[in-house]
């Protein structure tokens, strides 16, 4: 077999092409082709998108800090007395949050306490101005009534506690005649997903108030009738 190669420009392309199924209809109508196939369904969120969004609502349930010193009242601390230190603390508060097959479970919890006491570390008398602080493992607890402790205050030995050492005279504290104390307050929110991944998200709160300071001073008399001094502040 032989080719004219001078005849190949008058080939023409054979071929076919394809058109999408449509179903037979009758006479006139007109076609209706197949529906298309659905689109792909969305890929499933982040779970760390849903912890965040969990943790906004969450984080409402946190309360506001309150401050507990005790036992004594906190216009009548006297130095050198030990003095319990506490937040209130509602507990643990957990949520869940489903979407699209993705769930996160979220707990959030009071961790640690970091107390600022008002008073120096050093000698106020002196210029010292850096305050004194605690760090406590949650929240500490109330002071139990002043009746049942023991007599002698030396053995009081609270769980997180603070003993001051200065009279907060007007001279000490800028004219306030009070210490201020603050409590730093962090909470934790862990998160885990049916994915496996998991991880925490800090959060903080604060409280303050303030404490005023006395010295008990004990004078020996014979006299059982000797009125005694006030005590200084």
């Amino acid at each position: 077999m032989t080719f004219d190669t001078n005849k190949l420009v008058d080939w023409q392309t054979a071929g076919y092409t394809f058109l999408p199924y449509a179903e037979p209809v009758a006479p006139g109508q007109p076609a209706r082709r197949a529906p298309a196939p659905p689109p792909p369904p969305p890929p499933p969120p982040d779970p760390r998108v849903l912890a965040y969004q969990l943790f906004k609502d969450l984080q409402q349930q946190v309360p506001q800090q309150q401050i507990s010193i005790g036992p004594m009242k906190w216009d009548e601390i006297i130095v050198k007395v030990p003095q319990w230190l506490s937040v209130n603390d509602p507990g643990a508060q957990t949520a869940s949050l489903t979407f699209r097959g993705v769930s996160v479970t979220m707990t959030t919890r009071l961790e640690s306490v970091d107390w600022t006491m008002g008073e120096p570390k050093g000698d106020p008398d002196q210029g010292a101005t850096d305050p004194a602080t605690v760090s406590c493992d949650g929240p500490g607890e109330p002071a139990p009534p002043i009746a049942t402790l023991p007599e002698d205050a030396k053995t009081w030995a609270p769980p997180c506690g603070y003993t001051f050492r200065w009279r907060s005279i007007p001279e000490r504290t800028g004219g306030s005649g009070t210490w201020p104390v603050r409590a730093l307050v962090h909470w934790n929110a862990h998160w885990e997903a049916n994915t496996g991944d998991q991880g925490d998200i800090p959060l903080q709160r604060t409280a303050q108030t303030a404490v005023k300071t006395w010295e008990l001073r004990v004078q020996l008399v014979n006299d059982p009738n000797y009125n005694q001094p006030p005590p200084t502040r």
